[in-house]
């Protein structure tokens, strides 16, 4: 197994998703998690309104697709349709998960029980906007099973 050195703390891991994580395109990124999250904190400390801005942008392209189209009943159907099983990996998500869109809203998905399926958070911050297909192709290309090729 290749292994890689954090350009954070110089400890070397080996080069997988759970030590590295990966970049929207699917590289590695050069920082351990560790490292990652402890940039990701001092970066929220000092940009304090940045999340709040992110979070509004969300709120406006949710609204001018529409609004949010969805319940906790259709959470629920979809849940019990993937026998509460992440839509990609399988993986359990003992009653939790995240709601993905399978297209992104920042690529013009709409809020909607038709655009929607649960993800462990492993899979939903790998996807980042990517629609189902690329990540589907992404998963491939690196060896990781996909549950089936059609996704709930």
């Amino acid at each position: 197994m290749q292994t890689q050195k954090c350009s954070g703390c110089g400890n070397v891991y080996p080069m997988t998703r759970e030590h590295f994580g990966n970049t929207p395109n699917g590289n590695f990124r050069t920082k351990c998690r560790a490292c990652v999250r402890a940039h990701v904190a001092a970066h929220s400390a000092a940009n304090v309104g940045a999340a709040s801005e992110r979070a509004e942008l969300r709120r406006q392209r949710i609204a001018a697709a529409g609004g949010r189209g969805y319940t906790d009943a259709d959470v629920e159907r979809i849940r019990n349709a993937l026998g509460d099983r992440c839509a990609y990996c399988a993986d359990e998500l003992n009653g939790s998960g995240h709601v993905d869109h399978k297209t992104p809203i920042a690529k013009g998905g709409r809020d909607e029980p038709a655009n929607i399926t649960l993800a462990c958070e492993k899979c939903n911050l790998a996807k980042h906007a990517k629609d189902v297909e690329e990540f589907l192709r992404w998963r491939a290309q690196r060896g990781l099973l996909n549950r089936h090729p059609r996704v709930v």
